[in-house]
């Protein structure tokens, strides 16, 4: 690509860090959205609990700062997801056996990395914001 004069980073990076902090916080709310159907189905047709019992004691438990604070968190964890993993992936070299290391090393470091975020957001949306 540096060859044909094409930056990598804007043709193939920038690309994937908007389309993951897009992706992330949709993906979440379509799960979110699955668990909270999911479970009035089983409460309500395998556990056989009051519909409107369970729909008030959901609505009741459940503050909107609760799903923004975890949209908020998604599109932060795919900014660091997508920009740990192209960075792995743009220094790999060696072969087949460079990119199995390369790929453990994003995956590793990418986890640690959601750890941190996710103490260091909380501990923000609590104390800071008082979520």
């Amino acid at each position: 690509m540096e060859t044909m004069a094409v930056s990598p980073l804007r043709y193939l990076v920038v690309p994937r860090i908007f389309a993951s902090v897009l992706a992330f916080p949709a993906l979440t709310a379509i799960a979110n959205a699955v668990g909270v159907y999911g479970g009035y189905f089983v409460a309500a047709y395998v556990m056989s609990v009051n519909r409107v019992a369970y729909n008030q004691t959901m609505f009741f438990y459940v503050d909107p700062d609760d799903i923004w604070t975890g949209l908020i968190k998604a599109a932060v964890f795919g900014f660091i997801v997508t920009v740990i993993c192209c960075y792995h992936g743009l220094r790999t070299s060696g072969g087949a056996k460079g990119v199995g290391r390369r790929t453990t090393a994003a995956v590793v470091l990418s986890t640690v990395a959601i750890l941190v975020a996710d103490y260091v957001m909380t501990f923000l949306f609590i104390r800071l914001l008082g979520m």
